[in-house]
């Protein structure tokens, strides 16, 4: 099968150094188990584990077969814990892509184009500069997973005002509200009609 745009990114969870490995000193400074936030309706058979790999292609057929192959090729060594399937939104009608609530993704992301910003932001030192972190590390990039269910059809019937308060954005635009527009809005939804 061709690559057909197969990127395929490996990352190692914190129950990799608990010791089964001999591993326990190389662990990340960083990396923890992700603690559970209020009102989550967490399943332990959905969180966590050893490592994660993520597979993106332009198309599922590719992303399918990598992941047969990869399955074909670990068996008995490693085995499938959890999957989700995912994608990434067209732009509509063009610019930053929408969620399913509609509303712009990424317009707080910082520019990782920026090489100053993203080795800030993005990639960890490791080794004697790395502020702690084992030199394996250097190059490489905490990732967070976290599984969000959307219940888009409560969200429908919900006003755009209301919407738009939720989030702290213009639903047509992305733009960020600021404190006085933010205000101005509510108090303007407060304001007595005339009948």
């Amino acid at each position: 099968m061709p690559g057909g745009g197969l990127t395929v990114t490996a990352g190692v969870g914190a129950s990799l150094f608990d010791g089964r490995f001999g591993l326990k000193d190389s662990k990340p400074l960083r990396l923890s188990t992700m603690p559970a936030f209020a009102d989550d309706d967490l399943d332990p058979a959905w969180c966590h584990g050893d490592l994660s790999l993520q597979l993106s292609a332009p198309d599922q057929d590719t992303v399918l077969h990598a992941l047969r192959d990869i399955a074909r090729h670990t068996r008995g060594g490693m085995q499938v814990r959890w999957r989700i399937d995912g994608f990434t939104s067209p732009a509509r009608p063009s610019g930053t892509p929408r969620n399913h609530l509609g509303f712009k993704d990424g317009t707080a992301n910082p520019d990782i184009g920026d090489p100053a910003t993203a080795d800030k932001l993005l990639w960890v030192n490791g080794g004697s500069a790395g502020g702690g972190e084992p030199a394996w590390t250097a190059g490489g990039s905490y990732q967070v997973v976290r599984t969000i269910r959307m219940l888009v059809e409560f969200w429908d019937r919900v006003q755009l005002s209301e919407q738009e308060r939720m989030f702290g954005r213009s639903k047509d635009s992305g733009r960020h509200w600021t404190a006085a527009a933010s205000s101005t809005r509510r108090s303007s939804r407060r304001t007595p009609r005339a009948m």
